[in-house]
């Protein structure tokens, strides 16, 4: 009977789980399918407007990149590009026999990988909950979070999804202080973009900082640094090998636009820089980021290891002397979106569904220039 019995209740437990995590699930995949069906009903519209096919527009922006590189392997400018992507597309593409689309692929590979966060989420929310920022009190933090202007970025040819997934279960994994387990995942994540460094120390921290870690914090800190920091060991070795330069990837940026002082850094912030635009498109990327370290900063009051994480993210754009980068770089931190869904679930009627509208056409507005060949990252 004592072995019996707990596997009984085991059993019992996870009867009861499923439709609850099927309740659960009901608002973000609701909320999926709709801006599925919102953005490449936009896009097939713009494809035949401008006459093109859904796989040119795919390829628009870095789509175009990671096409290369699936199919050419990583070379020249393109080590700016980290590998872990394209690499699961082209495995992808070989088992479906489509190697010649790898854009179709890619756009396939994130929007299942974009469900598979979902699912993550809320499979995980009975565990995470304590900790802010990881799973939604409700369907406000899927809405900003899927509604987020560069979303178009979670199913096309981008690592979004991948990297969200990768993040989650790191950040995750940090809640129960499994630090070797979030190490694990927090290391893949920064061969899937450089923010995963930013992951990497922020699971750490995390990880070290639950209550699950009392008597244990060094042990655990330790374990999920040091495994990510061999991840990027393991990175590192990977661009020496492919290309004779262990920093290929930050070489590789070498034409893109950076500050080369404090002063072009300070001047960003104010559109001083004689690349930036002043229009009121400008005037929004600014607003935005002022937003999103506002946001950060209200996340950091709640949960320090994951507002630091979006902090630093946002700290990365200003040296880039420019901030046209933002709608992008924002796009993947989940826990802010989360942590901002709470908060507006806390607010006045009026004010939460007066949103709606600013948001649903921002989000409108950044997809069409994706599919018209703007700026929209």
């Amino acid at each position: 009977m004592a072995i019996v019995a707990p596997t009984a209740a085991g059993d019992l437990g996870e009867r009861l789980a499923l439709p609850d995590l099927a309740r659960r699930l009901r608002t973000p995949l609701l909320l999926a399918l709709a801006l599925l069906a919102h953005h490449f009903g936009l896009w097939f519209l713009a494809c035949r407007h401008h006459g093109m096919t859904l796989a040119v527009l795919l390829d628009h922006w870095d789509g175009g990149h990671y096409s290369n590189i699936v199919r050419q392997g990583l070379h020249g400018d393109e080590w700016a590009f980290l590998p872990l992507y394209p690499m699961l597309v082209r495995q992808l593409g070989r088992l479906t026999g489509t190697m010649a689309a790898p854009q179709l692929v890619g756009s396939l590979a994130s929007t299942l990988l974009l469900f598979a966060f979902i699912v993550a989420v809320e499979w995980r929310a009975p565990r995470t909950r304590h900790v802010p920022g990881l799973a939604p009190r409700d369907g406000w933090g899927w809405f900003l979070l899927l509604y987020g202007p560069a979303s178009f970025a979670f199913h096309s040819n981008h690592t979004e999804s991948l990297f969200l997934l990768l993040s989650f279960l790191a950040f995750s994994l940090s809640a129960e202080a499994r630090g070797g387990a979030a190490g694990v995942f927090a290391g893949l994540s920064i061969f899937a973009r450089i923010q995963g460094l930013f992951v990497a120390g922020a699971a750490a921290w995390l990880a070290a900082g639950v209550p699950a870690a009392a008597g244990r914090r060094w042990r655990v800190f330790l374990a999920a640094g040091a495994l990510s920091a061999l991840f990027f060991a393991g990175l590192l070795a990977f661009e020496y090998h492919g290309s004779g330069d262990p920093l290929a990837f930050v070489t590789a940026h070498r034409a893109w636009t950076h500050a080369h002082s404090l002063a072009e850094v300070a001047r960003t912030f104010w559109m001083g820089n004689p690349w930036q635009g002043r229009d009121g498109v400008a005037i929004g990327y600014e607003l935005f980021f002022f937003g999103w370290v506002a946001a950060a900063l209200f996340l950091w009051r709640r949960q320090p290891a994951l507002g630091a994480y979006a902090l630093v993210s946002a700290a990365v754009l200003p040296l880039q002397a420019e901030l046209i980068n933002g709608f992008r770089y924002e796009a993947v931190l989940f826990p802010l979106a989360f942590s901002l869904g709470d908060w507006l679930s806390e607010r006045p009627v009026w004010l939460r569904w007066g949103c709606v509208p600013a948001i649903v056409l921002l989000n409108h507005w950044d997809t069409l220039n994706y599919a018209r060949m703007w700026w929209a990252y």
